[in-house]
């Protein structure tokens, strides 16, 4: 039997339009484990409202972001 469950010390939130997720944020107490938003969606305020979101039930937040990763460097500095 396969289970996949939950670790006891992360959260997950999605974003959800009608029917479809559109992104998801994970957090590892005030760590960003991983921020996804569908290719399609991107640049329309999702990844910001998932990172304000997790910004409202953390005083403060770390992460990891590959350098090279341009866009992404650019989104986490605003």
């Amino acid at each position: 039997t396969t289970e996949i469950l939950p670790h006891p010390r992360t959260e997950a939130y999605v974003y959800v339009a009608g029917d479809r997720i559109d992104g998801f944020i994970s957090l590892g107490g005030d760590h960003v484990g991983c921020l996804f938003v569908r290719p399609d969606r991107q640049g329309g305020g999702i990844g910001k409202a998932l990172l304000d979101h997790a910004k409202s039930l953390h005083a403060r937040l770390d992460l990891t972001v590959y350098q090279q990763n341009v866009r992404a460097v650019e989104f986490y500095r605003r």
